[in-house]
């Protein structure tokens, strides 16, 4: 049975300016069930990243509520936030975020390292990245990878906690078509695989397409597309 991991209401954000506040979200409701995959398309500057930023606890709302995993998140500390996320969510980003210092394998046992130190992390991240089939590049570091490569690793470090919820922004943004059909598949398959729910914002509506739900934000409201929310 699905159960609803993230849930909003009525959710704003401004931010103040030199001589007004820009309201950037307006009244955002949304429901996230288990196991299922969200698309948010909308033109460059719309909010897109804000909004997933919010949903992913790493920014407050101005107003309204977000319940993640059950928790409203508005009173909470940032350090409170990111416990909460703890090994329950992975990040996926245009720009991969690998730090630069370490390699392919170190980068995907970082997460792991945070939760635990368990003998079996290094075998863990070991197996990740075989799975995306970077099994040959364990030692090298992000310089040595190509754009696609570099993504597959941040995948490989997103999926190794077995996350319930898994943020995407633009994860094929920075790749060429063929390489971002490669891995736009890799993705939908763990997400499959795993049962990981996916709320992704894109300016692709055709890999928005490929997601159980698909909602456009513009001038601030998030709109399911066929209908309003």
């Amino acid at each position: 049975m699905k159960t609803t991991i993230l849930e909003t209401n009525a959710l704003t954000k401004s931010i103040p300016t030199s001589d007004k506040l820009l309201t950037i979200l307006t009244g955002i409701d949304l429901s996230v069930p288990s196991g299922e995959s969200i698309a948010i398309t909308g033109t460059s500057g719309s909010g897109k990243s804000t909004l997933l930023g919010l949903l992913a606890a790493l920014d407050t709302p101005t107003s309204g509520s977000i319940k993640l995993f059950g928790t409203e998140v508005g009173a909470l500390t940032e350090d409170q936030r990111a416990q909460l996320r703890l090994g329950k969510v992975g990040f996926v980003f245009q720009s991969f975020h690998l730090l630069d210092n370490l390699t392919a394998l170190e980068n995907v046992m970082l997460p792991l390292e945070l939760k635990t130190n368990d003998a079996s992390v290094r075998e863990r991240a070991t197996k990740a990245l075989q799975r995306v089939g970077l099994g040959e590049r364990l030692n090298h570091f992000p310089t040595q990878l190509s754009g696609g490569e570099q993504q597959r690793v941040a995948i490989a470090r997103a999926f190794v906690i077995e996350p319930q919820l898994l943020f995407a922004d633009e994860p094929t943004g920075n790749l060429d078509r063929a390489t971002g059909h490669e891995v736009e598949e890799l993705l939908f398959s763990l997400v499959q695989d795993q049962g990981t729910a996916l709320v992704m914002v894109t300016h692709d509506e055709e890999l928005a397409a490929r997601c159980q739900a698909h909602y456009h934000l513009s001038n601030g409201v998030l709109v399911k597309q066929g209908g309003a929310l």
